[in-house]
Parts: C-alpha cells; structure tokens; sequence
C-alpha cells in the first residue's frame, strides 16, 4: 500500500465507448421498440473506474440531453473475465415515446481521464413492422454473399423470402427462411449465387427483393442491387 511507480505510463486518453441498442449490431439511426437494452463495450489501459470516486466520476447515461433522465451505470458494469481494461454495461430502459432518441455514455478511467460517446435511435411501435437497411455482404459478389437487414421485431417468428432477378425480370432465385431473431438484425443469409436449378448465375447486375411477413401477417418489402462478377 501507497508508494509511487516512477515507471507508470502516462494516460491522458478517456476510455473507448461504443454504444449499441440491444446488441452489437445496432447501428446508429436505427430502429427499435419502447423497452431496448443499452449496451456498451467500454475499454481503457487503465481500466474503467466503477467506483465513482471523485465528483462527477460515474459511468452515466443520458436521454435526449435531459438530466432527469439520468442514470449511475456503475453498477451494471462487468469487466472482461481476466482483463480489468474492458467490459460492458447492459441497463434496460423503458416505456421510451415513440420516434428519435439521442443516448450519450459518459465514463472515467482510474487517471481521471473521462470520454463521452452518443448514439441516435428511433422508437417506433413493435406492433408495427419495419424494415430496413437491407444489404448484401459482399457486393460486388464473386462466389457466395449474405443478405442482411434490420426490423423492429425481435423474439418474434418471421417469414422471409428473398428474390433475385435480372434486370429483364426472370427471377432467378427464391430463398425462404423462417427466422426467430434475438436482436434487431436479422443475422445473415446466404446464398451461394446459384439459381433454382443449381446452376451459378452468369456475371451480371441482379435486383433482389426483400419480403418479411410478421405473425399478425402485415408484410413489408424492401430491395436493392448487386453485382456478380465471377
């Protein structure tokens, strides 16, 4: 106990904060329902002060700039198993007003030095089925790719169909899937550019359509372009 470290490194940097809504893949924007979970990832070489010692020196969010809503995160920090410089902090926020939303995450490392990161989302009604941010990965395709998209549904069975067409109209490909997504991502889906027959598709440029059916049976469409350059 006490004594100095003439060898100590100096660390004037705050802590690397990224937030997310729900998981990891929640991208700023994004859609989500009035009850997500704020989820960061918070590292530092330092380590991550939980103890809030100093004024002011708490892991601390805030919703929409408005300082009664406010929250001590410090208990909802868990440190990486064996390593005291990373960890993350889940707290469930609730009864959210619909539409856009700014979260930020202020924390302090154990040399005072404090970062604040923010994230925009909006809230939108679970009840209501949206999609979006559809994409293929990667495009320009060479071999196989996967399709990804957003949807404000998670834990609930959805009915998927993509289409792939050429740019005359002849539909080449029919994926159906039937998907249960933890999260607000519909996890990858892939497909290895062959067509219903099983042959590969000629190199091209392909429209794909997106359908997702939602257990009530609404329906909502998305598309998009890729590229097949083999």
């Amino acid at each position: 106990m006490g004594g100095f470290d003439n060898d100590a490194v100096l660390d004037t940097t705050g802590p690397d904060i990224r937030i997310y809504m729900n998981d990891s893949t929640f991208s700023t924007g994004d859609v989500t329902h009035a009850d997500p979970v704020l989820y960061a990832r918070l590292s530092d070489q330092s380590g991550i002060n939980t103890t809030g010692n100093g004024i002011g020196h708490d892991i601390v969010a805030t919703l929409d700039g408005n300082p009664n809503q406010s929250y001590n995160l410090n208990a909802y920090y868990v440190a990486d198993e064996g390593d005291f410089s990373k960890g993350t902090v889940s707290f469930q926020l609730t009864g959210l007003s619909n539409g856009e939303h700014v979260i930020s995450l202020k924390a302090w490392d154990l040399y005072n030095n404090s970062s604040t990161a923010s994230l925009s989302f909006v809230v939108e009604p679970s009840s209501k089925l949206v999609i979006e941010h559809l994409i293929n990965m990667p495009n320009p395709v060479t071999d196989a790719t996967d399709f990804v998209f957003d949807h404000n549904q998670a834990g609930k069975v959805l009915k998927v169909r993509i289409d792939i067409y050429k740019l005359d109209g002849r539909r080449v490909k029919s994926l159906r899937r039937e998907l249960t997504p933890a999260g607000f991502s519909s996890g990858r889906i892939h497909w290895n550019c062959t067509t219903d027959t099983g042959n590969k598709i000629s190199r091209g440029i392909y429209v794909y359509q997106l359908q997702v059916t939602a257990p009530d049976g609404e329906t909502k469409y998305l598309s998009n372009k890729l590229v097949f350059i083999r």
